[in-house]
């Protein structure tokens, strides 16, 4: 994605912010809900993709089966929308209208942090650098995708449900954000019906404080680059020749 976050890299360079701490081997769900918005993240095994979704990242695969770097980098957003059609999300029991982002494969020895929305926006957006997945095949990678739905009530109740679990047994790691403030960590399993539920969230007093300011507009800032980008990319994809 704009290869590989490129730009959104350099200011992470410039921040000094570390991606080199190593992620749960849970897969996690991380929610970031705003007031008319919510950005849903997941970050689990490659390989784990096709029994939680249905299919998985073959598509960013060569012909000697390891990962095939042109194809990371001419974007993976409409991969993250093919892996995650299966899946029926709903706000206040309403279609969500969730849209891929991105989806991004990373070398277990060079994982992107994983603890806070900026985080996940980082591990979708940025490559560690390419030549680290170079030769690698998904069964050795740990897979991230984001997915964002605008104009909804970010503090609604959220559900997923997993059609491709079948009802088999599956615990998530569930994070959320009301405005960039966290919710206590937890370990949901998904029900029989496959269908993950969120519980409404409070309205929360939406005036920062001076000390989570600076970091809300750098935020937003980063969402903006990133939705402006994807819009640019999907508008030019969807053109004509």
């Amino acid at each position: 994605m704009w290869r590989c976050g490129l730009i959104v890299g350099m200011v992470l360079g410039a921040l000094g912010v570390s991606q080199g701490a190593r992620a749960s081997d849970a897969p996690t769900i991380l929610v970031d809900r705003r007031a008319d918005a919510v950005a849903l993240y997941f970050a689990l095994p490659a390989a784990d993709l096709p029994p939680v979704f249905g299919q998985g990242a073959d598509a960013l695969l060569g012909a000697g089966g390891t990962i095939d770097i042109p194809t990371l980098y001419d974007g993976t957003f409409l991969l993250a929308d093919r892996v995650f059609s299966s899946v029926d999300a709903r706000i206040d029991r309403r279609d969500a209208g969730f849209e891929g982002l991105s989806l991004m494969v990373h070398d277990p020895d060079v994982l992107p942090e994983f603890a806070s929305p900026y985080d996940a926006e980082l591990a979708i957006a940025v490559c560690t650098s390419p030549e680290t997945v170079r030769g690698l095949g998904l069964e050795t990678l740990r897979a991230y995708m984001g997915f964002y739905a605008w104009k909804v009530d970010g503090f609604a109740p959220l559900s997923l449900e997993f059609a491709a679990l079948d009802g088999a047994p599956m615990t998530f790691r569930v994070m959320e954000f009301v405005n960039f403030e966290p919710l206590p960590v937890r370990e949901m399993v998904v029900p029989e019906d496959g269908r993950l539920t969120l519980a409404a969230v409070t309205r929360p007093d939406l005036r920062p404080s001076v000390a989570t300011g600076g970091f809300l507009t750098l935020g937003a800032a980063l969402a903006l680059v990133i939705g402006f980008g994807v819009m640019f990319i999907r508008t030019r994809w969807a053109a004509p020749e």
